[in-house]
């Protein structure tokens, strides 16, 4: 007798399609869950919902800001930055500074700022980590609050 070789063809059929779409489905839905879950999601605030009751007064202080023309002007000073608020000279001023970092709760950096007459600080932001800030600056000058946010990249 002569050794024959007998091919088996492979054939699938509808059963084993489905089983194979189906695994690679469940397989991908476990991967987008694994996914979603190692995602670093910040709050922007931890005390969310009562600042939000609040807001109107930031409302309030930004739409003054925009009234009176003084939207705060930042500027780099050779390794400090100045911020500098039009026609505030000569008015006591105080506030403080937010720089919020969206990205990385960690960056967030909150600056209290001295009084001044001059309608100007003198700021050392170098401390701050690379990425885009949202500098959120809130002070007051004549008994009435003022707050404006400026972008800042670093």
């Amino acid at each position: 007798m002569k050794n024959r070789i007998v091919k088996k063809e492979f054939h699938m059929n509808w059963g084993v399609g489905i089983a194979i779409v189906y695994i690679l489905f469940v397989l991908g839905m476990l991967t987008l869950v694994f996914k979603s879950r190692s995602q670093k999601i910040d709050l922007v605030t931890e005390n969310y919902y009562q600042q939000e009751l609040a807001y109107q007064e930031e409302i309030d202080a930004k739409q003054r800001v925009e009234d009176s023309g003084c939207m705060p002007v930042i500027q780099k000073k050779s390794n400090q930055y100045q911020i500098q608020i039009p026609g505030s000279k000569g008015n006591p001023i105080q506030g403080s500074l937010l720089a919020y970092c969206p990205s990385n709760k960690k960056a967030d950096r909150l600056i209290s700022l001295k009084p001044t007459n001059d309608g100007q600080w003198l700021l050392d932001l170098e401390s701050l980590s690379t990425s885009q800030y949202i500098l959120k600056l809130h002070w007051s000058k004549g008994g009435e609050i003022y707050a404006a946010s400026l972008p800042f990249k670093k």
